[in-house]
């Protein structure tokens, strides 16, 4: 398999998983030991590990179940003396600086042996044609078997595996062309019959060919690599150990692999936080700025969230205690460079115009250099033919051939599909960097080039333009005499802490504080413990005693009764159904709630709005609550739905986008549909249908994890920052791939015609043709570095 892909990609191939696969039955993680002693069983006897291979026969790699403390893998592994071994580099890092090193390589030999070649050529030296002539062959032999030969093999190999003619084979046949018009010319001057009247070779012409051609991809292979820079950068902010503090209160420096979900780890002053975590303990500030962009630090306090890679400042000096929340192996660093890794992987729509030129160019330019030839050995010969003496005219013939041949290199050589081929990913790689490097996650690179035709803008709106920090302004209670647990006040209020308690809700945690806080000191009632099920966009439900209880929105709660008008608010109602078979509710409790605008959602509209973008928000909230909120921030309240379950937000969505009037329900304006792209940017899970149904879906930073896999796009930095760099990153980065494309057909069309001769004597001679390469490439590299040092 591997010499299958090796000889159909050119890329060198090696496994990376060895052993069976598909035997576990739920995730697992993986760790390396080292051994001071051999071990006689093949798996030690703890359950859910297994050795997966043995990279050497004291370092083993073992696979084991996600939920396993790490720490207590290793120690299953202490009395063959296993130390556990921090994980390989980046093997794609490794690769790319690889690559840079083995053009350098190629390069730096090729330069070193062509300059004699060119000194002879082209400086006044005493007349030794004969020894110039040799040395010249022989340095031009080494440039051709060993720093060409990955050209040769390369363009063998698309043709004759992959059946195409790409850039690796014009340059073999031109380069080959031109050391073996060299050689020969230099055979028949040593027998004294030379081709030309100047009985000169060629042999500067291959080897400076080669020379420029090797430059040309020495510094496109160094700006991939730069661009690779990112993901680098984040898995040097990983940091090797951490300090985990032991139940007895003693602290114990371990590596930061061997970290697990609810360790307790302290921190201080100046350290970087090893992995996502909680405060439990202490306050300081933390310089998020590495992932989010922000650069004013922010202080966490009990409960706050703490991301890997920030850095605590000294403004405490006794520092602070967190609980791990998150793994190493899965939190935001490590998914960043996943995402990153995925979208540098990936391909824009334009690219497959790209390459479908570049594909087409080879070809063209193929048959254009034989054109060429045949052109320019028409005109010579037909000259030649009306030279009377017969010498003069066999000079005469030798020369058209010699310059026919020079004007086919320069054509075969001059052209270069690798401009046009590099147009889109060098910009999308590096966008993705930036983007990154911004707080801006780009999951796709399809997310990049959607952005730029995005028409309407769509806002979930709690935990999105609110702060999602919602609390309790009013309760109001209606206790239910003929179920005795429902019968008080006090009763009710136990049964809404049970119904809320598991729910990660704004709304439900909201009512879930406010009524722990009034039974803070009960003892427990007798719907403590009950089997919660949630139900996306509309709330929790549960069964005790045979009676169906729900809490959440009004319509849904109520079931086939009625519910008290509560006005335009955020209201959470929990009501019973004594006989489920009827489906009949009846409401036992209610709360109003308050909810307050995020600082920056009036500047993001506004941002927005001044883009010409539509701007729409749809909420599973009651509607008076959304269009009092759209009022706030200047949207039209025609615009504001309220009551949306995930479903409707999923319809309205692709109404918006412009589907048929019959595939959206509750009220569809039609003379709002048109075909146009549509942004959805929300953060819970009741969001990840409109995430999906939308051509680009953004999840805030601090959201559910069903909504982030779900978005296109993740901000980690502030929402106004975040989506204002979305946009003007789409922009950016469809402006430098135009650019880019036509630099492209600019350079191809004028240096064909120059290297053809159709320009008079205005032309590219066949030695400096090579530089077609450098002169192609190094605008479009350019143009997408710029991305990462102007302010677009």
């Amino acid at each position: 398999m591997t010499q299958h892909v090796t000889a159909s990609t050119g890329f060198k191939c090696q496994i990376v998983q060895d052993g069976p696969v598909g035997e576990s039955s739920g995730p697992t993680r993986r760790m390396r030991i080292q051994l001071d002693s051999p071990m006689e069983e093949k798996d030690p006897e703890i359950r859910g590990v297994r050795i997966v291979q043995e990279e050497q026969p004291d370092l083993i790699e073992v696979e084991y179940e996600a939920g396993l403390n790490p720490r207590e893998v290793l120690a299953g592994f202490r009395p063959w003396g296993g130390v556990y071994v921090p994980p390989a580099q980046e093997s794609s890092i490794d690769s790319a600086q690889r690559e840079v090193l083995r053009l350098l390589h190629l390069t730096t030999v090729s330069a070193v042996l062509c300059f004699p070649v060119l000194v002879f050529a082209w400086a006044p030296l005493p007349p030794h044609p004969t020894v110039y002539g040799g040395i010249s062959l022989a340095l031009t032999t080494v440039i051709q078997l060993y720093v060409a030969r990955p050209i040769y093999v390369s363009g063998i190999r698309a043709l004759t595996v992959q059946r195409t003619i790409d850039m690796d084979l014009l340059v073999a046949l031109s380069t080959g062309t031109a050391y073996l018009f060299s050689t020969v010319a230099y055979a028949f001057r040593e027998a004294g019959r030379p081709i030309d009247h100047q009985g000169e070779s060629y042999f500067e012409t291959s080897a400076l060919l080669v020379t420029l051609v090797m430059l040309g991809r020495l510094i496109a292979a160094y700006a991939r690599r730069r661009s690779t820079n990112a993901v680098a950068q984040l898995t040097c902010m990983q940091v090797d150990q951490a300090t985990l503090v032991l139940p007895s209160g003693e602290t114990q420096v371990i590596p930061t692999g061997l970290v697990h979900v609810n360790d307790v780890l302290r921190l201080e002053p100046g350290d970087r936080i090893p992995t996502d975590g909680r405060v439990i303990s202490g306050e300081a500030h933390v310089d998020e700025s590495s992932i989010t962009g922000e650069s004013a630090p922010v202080l966490k306090r009990s409960g706050a969230v703490l991301v890997a890679g920030t850095v605590l400042m000294g403004s405490n000096p006794s520092g602070l205690d967190m609980r791990v929340t998150l793994s190493p192996d899965e939190n935001t660093l490590s998914r960043m460079a996943e995402l990153m890794r995925a979208a540098q992987g990936a391909r824009l729509r334009v690219q497959d115009t790209a390459d479908r030129v570049a594909g087409w160019l080879a070809p063209v330019v193929l048959v254009l250099g034989t054109i060429t030839f045949v052109v320019w050995a028409g005109f010579g010969l037909s000259a030649a033919n009306r030279v009377v003496d017969a010498t003069a005219r066999a000079a005469e013939t030798r020369e058209a051939v010699v310059d026919s041949i020079g004007y086919a290199v320069a054509v075969l050589v001059v052209s270069c599909p690798c401009a046009i081929a590099l147009c889109v990913p060098m910009v999308a790689v590096i966008a993705v960097a930036v983007g990154t490097r911004r707080g801006v996650l780009f999951k796709t690179v399809e997310a990049l080039e959607s952005a730029y035709d995005v028409s309407v803008v769509v806002f979930d709106k709690t935990g999105t333009l609110t702060l999602g920090k919602l609390s309790v302004e009013s309760s109001k209670y209606y206790p239910q005499e003929t179920v005795p647990w429902l019968g008080t006040e006090r009763g009710i209020q136990s049964v809404v802490r049970a119904l809320t308690g598991s729910s990660t809700h704004p709304v439900s945690a909201a009512v879930h504080e406010h009524v722990m806080a009034t039974l803070a000191s009960a003892s427990p009632l007798h719907a403590d413990g009950l089997d919660v099920k949630a139900i996306p966009g509309k709330g929790v439900e549960a069964t005790v005693d045979g009676i169906v209880i729900r809490g959440g929105s009004a319509v849904w709660a109520a079931g086939g009764g009625t519910v008290k008008n509560l006005g335009d608010h955020t209201v959470f109602v929990v009501s019973v159904a004594t006989d489920p078979a009827h489906s009949v509710f009846t409401c036992i409790a209610h709360y109003t709630l308050s909810d307050s605008l995020r600082p920056d959602a009036l500047s993001t509209i506004k941002s927005l709005t001044q883009r010409g973008l539509e701007v729409h928000i749809l909420s599973g909230d009651n509607h008076g609550v959304v269009t009092r909120t759209a009022s706030a921030l200047g949207i039209p309240t025609t615009q504001a739905r309220g009551g949306c379950s995930p479903e409707e937000k999923g319809q309205w969505i692709k109404f918006l986008q412009g589907a048929e009037s019959e595939d959206c329900e509750s009220g569809c304006d039609s003379e709002i549909s048109k075909r146009r792209k549509v942004m959805f940017v929300g953060d819970g899970t009741n969001d990840a249908l409109a995430l999906v149904q939308s051509d680009v879906g953004v999840s805030l930073g601090g959201g559910t994890d069903v909504a982030s896999s779900a978005a296109q796009v993740v901000l980690l930095s502030s929402l106004n920052t975040g989506l204002s760099d979305v946009f003007k990153l789409a922009r950016a980065a469809r402006r430098r791939v135009l650019i880019n494309f036509a630099w492209a057909g600019i350079y191809n069309a004028a240096a064909i015609l120059l290297a053809c001769g159709a320009l008079g004597q205005a032309r590219i001679p066949p030695q400096w043709a090579g530089l077609g390469e450098l002169v192609s490439v190094l605008p479009v590299v350019l143009v997408a570095w710029s991305l990462g040092v102007v302010n677009w």
